[in-house]
């Protein structure tokens, strides 16, 4: 097993964190009697995640061994995106209304289509149609 971070649901990092259970059986016995409980949240990403549950387990234990990033949340994805479009219009803005093959024009364009969507769907996410 290689030293990468493994990527986690929140949920299930989440749960790791309050466990930090290295102990395979505990969270076995434990998640078919409570299975909202951090041990079956962990014991449900290990079996579901992987067609191989042998490889769910070197997942599991290689986040306890080697760390892990926690996957970004839909919310945080869409920020993310609209934040760097914000930054190349304001790129383009003061580089005479280019910036990278792209328009001030477009990129402005492109984040209040964003909003636009957002506000539709009646979704607030706070740094793009929201304080």
């Amino acid at each position: 097993m290689s030293n990468v971070k493994v990527t986690l649901p929140r949920e299930v990092a989440e749960a790791i964190e309050r466990t930090r259970c290295w102990n395979l059986e505990l969270i076995r016995s434990n998640s078919f009697n409570t299975p909202e409980s951090d041990y079956g949240i962990i014991d449900r990403w290990i079996m579901r995640q992987y067609d191989d549950k042998d490889d769910g387990i070197k997942m599991y234990f290689s986040a306890l061994v080697n760390g892990y990033t926690v996957e970004k949340t839909p919310e945080e994805k869409v920020r993310e995106y609209y934040e760097g479009l914000y930054e190349t219009a304001r790129n383009a803005r003061e580089n005479g209304g280019h910036y990278g093959g792209f328009s001030y024009e477009e990129m402005h364009r492109a984040s209040l289509t964003i909003k636009t969507t957002l506000d539709l769907l009646g979704v607030k996410i706070t740094g793009v149609n929201a304080p």
